[in-house]
């Protein structure tokens, strides 16, 4: 009888781990997901980051050098996740008003902007990854695109 009971007990156990399996491997496979995405936002927010930092050094170094935006581009790409296919954009104006760029030339009085300060060179830079989850169900929860930007004053 103690062998028939433990036999049973025993196969039991396989059902409770061939039911409980699938959905351990479903939250496992989310957490992993999760934190691939994670770190790409981070690697993209960094890649941002140095991108900006290439330009505020390169104005300081040259101040009567015309901006570069595709040396901008390239450094912002080359911190960008390995293996991706990032987009960056680089936006050059004179003015900040409500947290946008603007062209000081579309001010009435092209010596100040909007917000009383004197207009300077503002670069946006901002780079867009596409990032392929494991799980086709984390598209459904957030975007796919992970974008980062910044502002940055060169003078």
């Amino acid at each position: 009888m103690k062998r028939f009971l433990a036999s049973r007990s025993r196969g039991s156990a396989i059902v409770e781990f061939a039911l409980v399996l699938p959905i351990f491997m479903l939250f496992l496979a989310g957490t992993v997901d999760f934190a691939n995405a994670f770190r790409a936002k981070m690697v993209l927010s960094q890649a941002v980051a140095s991108g900006a930092n290439y330009s505020f050094q390169l104005s300081q170094m040259y101040p009567d050098r015309a901006v570069n935006v595709s040396d901008i581009s390239a450094a912002t790409r080359a911190g960008a996740p390995t293996g991706s296919t990032a987009s960056v954009v680089v936006t050059l104006a004179s003015c900040v008003v409500n947290g946008t760029l603007q062209p000081a030339s579309s001010q009435p009085d092209s010596s100040k902007c909007p917000n009383g300060l004197a207009p300077g060179d503002y670069q946006t830079i901002s780079a867009t990854y596409h990032y392929d989850p494991i799980l086709p169900i984390y598209s459904l929860m957030a975007s796919s695109d992970l974008t980062e930007s910044v502002i940055v004053r060169t003078k």
